[in-house]
């Protein structure tokens, strides 16, 4: 969501430049590592990527979605991730040990946790969403954008839902967002009208009324739930 002619800000410009060197230094250093010791390769790793989602996480956390909380979560796993790799290459002996075992208990209470933001984290933020943005405004449809494309190998048809892409104003400024759900190309057209909602505190924050995204989210967050717990049930049947 931004406005068209809103340009990147320089600090937004050094920070992508700074991400790219980082990456790049990352991957050397693991590279590097990871001809000589391998733990220290995961620490490497696990340091970065989870730093990395965290900052992403944070990002737009007044603007707080599903998405927000999957980084914040995969961050967060990924250093406790770097703690273990950790523990089992500079550990003693008996620190090694309790982290050999506690790793699959550690890899369960991980998925779990991530089903969990998963499952409530999609309703929540849906919720929060739709209080924030509590001006109701028209927009119109500039673009049909493909959000998703399969194709049926028995019947050879091809089903493709889009999402519209919208233009509106507020206060003089025009602003352009893209709807998180997919439909069919039946459901708008191009110079369609609609109703959206706003953050009138951040016009950028809007929130398109009708159909959520938020069943993909439970759908995704029961399954890794469940997985959590078949797995932990399997590892500790006697």
């Amino acid at each position: 969501m931004k406005d068209p002619n809103k340009k990147q800000s320089p600090a937004s410009i050094i920070g992508g430049i700074l991400f790219l060197i980082a990456f790049i230094g990352s991957i050397i250093a693991m590279y590097i590592a990871s001809q000589t010791d391998t733990y220290l390769c995961l620490v490497i790793a696990f340091g970065f990527f989870g730093f990395m989602f965290l900052l992403a996480g944070f990002q737009h956390i007044k603007r707080l979605n599903v998405g927000n909380l999957v980084f914040l979560t995969v961050g967060l796993e990924s250093l406790i991730g770097m703690f273990v790799a950790y523990r089992l290459r500079y550990g003693d002996v008996g620190q090694k040990d309790r982290m050999l075992e506690a790793a699959p208990n550690l890899g369960c209470l991980g998925c779990a946790l991530f089903g969990l933001v998963l499952l409530f984290g999609g309703i929540i933020t849906h919720r929060l969403k739709e209080k924030r943005c509590s001006q109701e405004i028209t927009a119109q449809v500039i673009e049909k954008v493909v959000t998703f494309t399969s194709t049926n190998n028995m019947t050879h048809k091809t089903q493709t839902r889009y999402a519209p892409r919208v233009k509106y104003e507020w206060f003089g400024n025009e602003y352009e967002t893209q709807a998180e759900v997919r439909q069919s190309e039946q459901d708008f057209e191009i110079g369609d009208t609609m109703t959206i909602y706003i953050n009138p505190e951040d016009p950028e924050d809007a929130y398109f009324p009708g159909r959520s995204a938020v069943g993909g989210s439970l759908i995704f967050g029961i399954i890794f739930l469940a997985a959590a717990v078949l797995v932990y049930a399997l590892l500790h049947m006697q």
